[in-house]
């Protein structure tokens, strides 16, 4: 292999190391792992997907196969069954109908 090949090749691979690690350092949580470690979670900005249900005034039912949250939203809710993106404020104890859970507050 010539030198310049080399260097292309270092260079590749340095890329895709950096941007494994952005991936798995940044990427969004699951609901899974916002239910398993609300601690971890709660106060941080995350962005989940997932399919809506169980709407009522106060927001809807996000599952997203891994678990499934309540988020808080003022907005309209979306059709049940439709695959959506929801950006929001992880809130754990957040006091919802005389309980505390963990929820989502939509941004």
């Amino acid at each position: 292999m010539t030198t310049s090949r080399l260097r292309v090749a270092v260079v590749v691979v340095l890329i895709v190391a950096v941007a494994v690690g952005y991936l798995l350092v940044f990427r969004s949580p699951t609901v899974g792992q916002i239910l398993a470690a609300p601690e971890r979670y709660d106060g941080k900005t995350v962005t989940i997907q997932g399919k809506p249900d169980s709407p009522d005034r106060q927001g809807f039912g996000l599952d997203d196969g891994t678990g499934k949250i309540f988020i808080v939203s003022d907005k309209t809710v979306p059709l049940e069954g439709t695959e959506i993106s929801v950006r929001g404020t992880v809130r754990k104890d957040y006091q919802l109908a005389g309980r505390r859970e963990t929820v989502v507050v939509e941004q």
